[in-house]
């Protein structure tokens, strides 16, 4: 256009217009005036300068002027084309900017389809000046044939004005042409020539779409699809790269908003997963299948196309379920998850325990992994985890900081994996095995899809949060089985463990039954529920979506995401601990005294100082008797016990759970705590929580 500038219809100007000298037509007589003004008019109005009128362009904006001497009534006349020739001219220069192909393909395809209705339009002037060289074509006449183009003229300008205001492309495009239609359902001219750009501009879009729903490809060099190719990483090394599964199904593709037709907002979200699972099986060395065939064409008035999208998706999630679930065994990986993470395989856990709390005892930071992997080696192959084919995916990991602190950084952080794991010195936490320990697990592309990390840090969360109460059970067991010597010990040092064998039975107590609500009431009617849900399951994506809620609700119901609860009872579990490392100690002096012969004027070492100690007892101390001491930690385990019921009671009351009710029954058979469940529901009425002092003293 540059270079042949009378390539374009727009009013091409000979070169130096300046002088161009145009002709006068006061000298002529008013019939003759006419005869010239209609020749001149047929030729402005198709684009081409004329000799009596004329336009120019100052500052992008075109104006026409007339010549002066044409007799007023003639120029009154004229003046009512004007308009149809400047409509023209904003149309035509529309159709020729948007014919580049920087633009997109849509852009090119209104473009073509606005060049259609010009070639209409240029037809009907031809013919018109057919007629005027037949002498048969007066002003009048000419202003009626050309009314109805004038209405089509402004409504194209109007249209060609808004999509270069707005700078839009792509499926913007066809959303606003899309709303237009809506717009004119008063004008039934109108609104026929904006479906007919509309089914015109949408065939390059809704040709990327095939591609897209029927082999998984996309082909959109200007940017102009719904879905979005990031292409974070080369395709090709995908599915052997772990990072990269986890990331892709979130990150590899995502919807443009800004690109998205309003006509396809309902089924985006299958477009999308679409694409993905067919992308899925073709990285998987799978044949994409062919579906039915069927094009997918848009119609304004035939929703047939959304019936061929929904057709494409179904064919597309089946097979990549059905890979999944047969060729990948995802419920056979599902199931080997739940039996370490969810504590199934109870000989293996109790084994490995055994082999490896000489080292976790110790500092997290003196703990080398190098040592406790053939020792998780050998708990696999000499227990019933021997049988898992998928055993040898099992890790192990220590994390940096403990479970409560896990909780409160995803709070922080929301849905943000990177934040949530990035480390931080300075909040770096004195953790021992025990407390940062927790199994990971290694999976491969495409089994990640569903197994991603959010998945895995939520089987960890729940894992982390047994495993304690596991240790603390056992701790408590062995205790049982080192005061079994008492018995053998004088009558007065006897009947000073009573008070502390009662207190270890009121532990236990509530550990097995907390283990037992958390493992048999809530893991396992989930996970049942989980399985039956699966086994209608039609695409990956409902299967996804149903292990996100399970993993949601053992972590609801199982109390790890609610931080006040959690944080009282991981005092409440400590407590437990420190109970049991003091009473084996305890009692191993104690039997060491006996034959020493020396009973209890040498008094037993306090709370405090075997809080501390490692290997050997320090220096034995008169603070506190052993009467004292377990006194005070019965009142600390009553008082943390009953501010445990209350935060829970708390949580029941602003999102009802069976579960959670019946830990409160289990933990409250006999009645025992109906009075501070009472006060706990009032105080939850009036607007405020009873503080933790307030609930020792009630303890």
């Amino acid at each position: 256009m540059v270079e042949r500038p009378f390539y374009s219809l727009n009013y091409p100007s000979e070169p130096n217009v300046e002088e161009v000298a145009f002709k006068i037509l006061g000298p002529v007589p008013f019939e003759s005036q006419e005869h010239l003004i209609v020749e001149d008019l047929l030729y402005v109005l198709s684009g081409i300068e004329g000799q009596y009128i004329f336009s120019e362009v100052n500052n992008a904006v075109r104006t026409f002027t007339v010549d002066e001497t044409m007799s007023p009534p003639l120029r009154d006349m004229v003046a009512r084309f004007l308009p149809l020739c400047l409509d023209f001219s904003t149309v035509v220069r529309f159709s020729e900017d948007y014919s580049r192909y920087d633009n997109g393909l849509v852009s090119q395809a209104l473009s073509g389809g606005i060049s259609v209705l010009l070639k209409d339009y240029i037809v009907l002037i031809a013919q018109l000046e057919t007629e005027h060289i037949q002498g048969s074509l007066s002003m009048q006449k000419l202003y009626y044939h050309l009314q109805p183009s004038m209405s089509t003229m402004t409504f194209l300008s109007s249209i060609a004005e808004d999509i270069s205001k707005d700078n839009i492309k792509g499926g913007a495009i066809l959303s606003y042409l899309y709303r237009r239609i809506s717009r004119m359902m008063g004008n039934a001219e109108a609104q026929k020539l904006c479906v007919f750009l509309l089914e015109t501009s949408a065939k390059p879009y809704f040709n990327i779409l095939k591609q897209w729903t029927l082999k998984g490809i996309i082909k959109d060099p200007y940017g102009e699809f719904l879905v979005d190719d990031h292409d974070i990483r080369n395709l090709e090394n995908a599915p052997k790269n772990p990072a990269y599964s986890d990331d892709y199904w979130e990150k590899r593709y995502s919807i443009r908003e800004d690109q998205m037709p309003i006509f396809l907002e309902k089924v985006a979200d299958m477009i999308l997963r679409t694409g993905k699972y067919l992308n899925v099986l073709r990285q998987c060395g799978k044949l994409i299948p062919k579906g039915n065939g069927k094009d997918i064409v848009y119609k304004h008035t035939d929703s047939t196309y959304l019936e061929n999208i929904e057709e494409a998706y179904s064919v597309a999630s089946k097979n990549l379920l059905v890979h999944l679930m047969k060729e990948e065994d995802l419920l056979g990986r599902l199931k080997s998850m739940k039996q370490y993470f969810f504590m199934e395989a109870g000989d293996f856990l109790l084994q490995f325990q055994e082999l490896t709390e000489s080292e976790l005892l110790k500092n997290a930071d003196d703990i080398v992994l190098i040592r406790l992997e053939p020792l998780l080696e050998l708990a696999l192959r000499t227990s019933s985890a021997n049988a898992d084919p998928y055993k040898d995916d099992l890790r192990i990991s220590l994390l940096t900081f403990d479970l409560q602190t896990l909780i409160n950084k995803i709070a922080n952080a929301g849905s943000s994996l990177d934040q949530v794991y990035q480390h931080n010195p300075v909040d770096r936490l004195t953790l021992t095995g025990f407390q940062s320990f927790t199994f990971n697990y290694s999976v491969e592309w495409p089994v990640s899809l569903i197994l991603n990390r959010s998945a895995i840090m939520c089987y960890q969360m729940i894992f982390r949060h047994l495993f304690f109460i596991k240790y603390v059970e056992t701790l408590l067991c062995r205790v049982w089985v080192v005061n079994k010597f008492v018995r053998n010990f004088s009558q007065s040092t006897s009947q000073a463990y009573t008070a502390a064998f009662a207190l270890r039975q009121r532990m236990l107590s509530f550990v097995q039954n907390l283990e037992y609500y958390i493992t048999l009431e809530v893991i396992e009617v989930h996970w049942n529920s989980f399985l039956s849900a699966i086994s209608n399951a039609t695409n990956v994506d409902d299967v996804l979506q149903k292990h996100t809620a399970m993993l949601s609700r053992i972590l609801s119901d199982g109390m790890v995401i609610f931080t006040e609860v959690l944080a009282t009872l991981t005092k409440l579990l400590n407590v437990c601990e420190q109970f049991s490392t003091f009473m084996i100690r305890t009692s191993r002096y104690q039997i060491d005294a006996e034959f020493s012969y020396k009973i209890l004027k040498s008094q037993p070492p306090s709370f405090d100082e075997y809080d501390e100690a490692q290997q050997e007892p320090k220096q034995i101390s008169t603070a506190d008797t052993f009467e004292e001491t377990i006194k005070k930690m019965d009142l600390q385990f009553s008082a943390l016990l009953v501010s445990f019921i209350e935060k829970v009671t708390v949580v029941q009351f602003e999102a009802s759970s069976e579960k959670r009710s019946a830990l409160l029954d289990r933990l409250n058979y006999n009645s025992f705590y109906d009075n501070v469940i009472q006060m706990s529901k009032t105080t939850f009425t009036s607007g405020s929580l009873a503080s933790e002092d307030s609930m020792k003293t009630t303890g």
